[in-house]
C-alpha cells in the first residue's frame, strides 16, 4: 500500500535488486533524434546564417546544387567550420548476361561430379 497517497509526487515503485534491498525503479527514456538546420540556396547563405555556439552540427541541404552543407562552432576556440558534401549518383554495374547452358551445371551434373569425387576419396583411403 502506498503510504504517501496517489498524488504525493514520490515514485513508490521498487524493484528487488537480488541482495535483499529494494531500489526505486527508474523510467526508461528514449533519446530524441533531431536534425538542426534548414534548406538553403547557396554556400553564401549558409555562411551568413547564425547558429548557436553549442557545438552541435547544423545541416543545410541545398537541393538546387545537390550538396549538403554542415556548420559547427568549435567549443574550444570559437571558430566556425563549414563543410560541403556533394551528392554523386552511384554508377550501377550492370549484371553480365549469362548463357545458362555454359555458365551453370544442372543439379544432375553436380550430383554426378560429387559422387565421382566421393569415389576417388574412398579409393585413396580417405573419409568423406
Amino acid at each position: 500500500m502506498d503510504i504517501y497517497g496517489a498524488y504525493s509526487g514520490y515514485n513508490t515503485s521498487y524493484v528487488d535488486n537480488g541482495y535483499g534491498y529494494r531500489n526505486p525503479q527508474q523510467p526508461l527514456t528514449q533519446p530524441k533524434m533531431t536534425i538542426n538546420g534548414t534548406f538553403v540556396g547557396s554556400l553564401e547563405e549558409v555562411q551568413r546564417l547564425a547558429i548557436p555556439a553549442d557545438g552541435m552540427i547544423y545541416v543545410f541541404p541545398d537541393s538546387a546544387h545537390n550538396v549538403i552543407y554542415t556548420k559547427q562552432v568549435n567549443l574550444i576556440d570559437g571558430s566556425i567550420s563549414v563543410k560541403t558534401y556533394e551528392y554523386k549518383p552511384q554508377q550501377v554495374m550492370p549484371m553480365p548476361m549469362l548463357d545458362n547452358n555454359k555458365s551453370f551445371v544442372s543439379r544432375e551434373e553436380f550430383e554426378n561430379l560429387t559422387s565421382k569425387i566421393d569415389n576417388i576419396i574412398e579409393q585413396l583411403g580417405g573419409s568423406k
